[in-house]
């Protein structure tokens, strides 16, 4: 694991029991709820805030999935939808433009309202970043 100082390591997390550049694995699901609680009720760096997300992200993502009989990418999906008042109020936070823009594709992969999306990112393109903004045809 990352100490909360210091910058993700792409591709690891927890020893690869939760995923890889490419799929994700049954540990995928709590380890989604976990993330989610850290998000909602702990204070902690923007380093470490990116991190979690940025690890959520990958579950929730299309990576794809071991070999299983659920549908772990879905389950993840599910569970963000759950909490996407979460996603919301960490953007409305203005927690620094990585963590809002990764909280926005968050909320874009899941499949929250995409007309939501767009007047938030319309209300304020620069807080999100430029990336997203031409992603999302909107000028910042």
């Amino acid at each position: 694991m990352v100490r909360a100082t210091e910058e993700p390591q792409y591709g690891f997390f927890v020893d690869d029991h939760i995923w890889e550049p490419e799929v994700i694995f049954e540990p995928a699901v709590p380890a989604a709820s976990v993330m989610v609680a850290a998000l909602a009720g702990t204070e902690m760096t923007e380093v470490a805030r990116y991190y979690i997300l940025h690890n959520l992200l990958c579950l929730v993502g299309d990576l794809g999935q071991a070999p299983s009989e659920r549908d772990l990418v879905q389950e993840c999906q599910d569970l963000v939808r759950t909490a996407e008042w979460l996603f919301y109020s960490l953007i409305a936070a203005r927690p620094g433009w990585r963590c809002a823009s990764t909280a926005f594709e968050i909320l874009d992969v899941a499949g929250a309202d995409r007309e939501r999306l767009r007047a938030l990112i319309t209300a304020d393109p620069e807080l999100l970043g430029r990336d997203l903004c031409e992603e999302w045809s909107v000028t910042a």
